[in-house]
């Protein structure tokens, strides 16, 4: 009897568990089962023998432990340490900016994963949950839109069998532009416009101004002009830079 126990627990410590009634009737048949819980990523191999009356059975017992391993990269597949921060910068309000990673699944076996959904309302992660064959990779895109002027931190964590693999940090804050006209003289800022005064009939002149940034963040703009007496041209690019 201790012998047996002892073999049962030399089985179990290498993940194996025998089922048996230890009976089989004449002319029937008696289940044996055998259920094998991985210990560790080890290969085991063991033998064990059905005894009885008139001799014994050998079996072989071969088993090999599979996991998914999961890893958050960029979009060039370079690995992210876990817990790291990615600073999205300083971007404008209400536009989207869009980053693209990916999760690869470097185990031996599918992944089932999720992300974690309690994010901000300035980000969307797409997919929020699938699942990764063993060595392939899934296309993680993350969206941010700044609502207002402040920064905002955003934990992303992937989860796989109910734990968290792998994940990053996201921060991004949220900037406008702001134009400011300068004027060439003090007359025209006066005016808050161009004054051309007297212009001779089919002579052109020419008067500029200067439209300054003074806000945190790159700003488009563009001119019209609503009639034929005047041209307008731009000097420089179509995007003022923030200073």
């Amino acid at each position: 009897e201790k012998l047996a126990e002892q073999l049962t627990a030399n089985l179990m410590r290498l993940g194996f568990q025998i089922k048996t009634t230890g009976f089989c009737p004449v002319s029937g048949a008696s289940a044996v089962e055998v259920i094998f819980t991985p210990k560790s990523n080890a290969n085991v191999e063991t033998k064990i023998r059905i005894v009885y009356s008139g001799g014994f059975h050998s079996f072989q017992l071969r088993g090999q432990a599979g996991s998914s391993d999961l890893l958050l990269c960029d979009s060039e597949e370079n690995p992210i340490a876990m817990d790291s921060t990615i600073n999205l910068g300083l971007l404008p309000i209400q536009k989207s900016h869009l980053r693209t990673f990916i999760i690869k699944n470097n185990g031996n076996l599918p992944a089932n994963f999720s992300l974690r959904r309690n994010m901000p309302k300035e980000f969307r992660v797409k997919p929020l949950s699938g699942s990764i064959d063993a060595g392939d990779g899934i296309i993680l895109q993350v969206l941010f839109m700044p609502t207002n002027d402040q920064s905002t931190r955003f934990p992303l964590r992937v989860i796989n069998n109910g734990e968290e693999t792998c994940g990053v940090d996201f921060v991004g804050t949220g900037g406008t532009g702001r134009l400011e006209v300068q004027y060439e003289n003090s007359k025209d800022e006066e005016l808050q416009g161009l004054d051309f005064d007297l212009v001779a009939t089919r002579f052109p002149v020419s008067k500029s101004l200067r439209m300054k940034n003074a806000g945190t963040v790159p700003l488009r703009y563009r001119a019209v002009c609503n009639t034929y007496d005047f041209r307008l041209s731009l000097d420089s690019e179509e995007t003022t830079k923030a200073p």
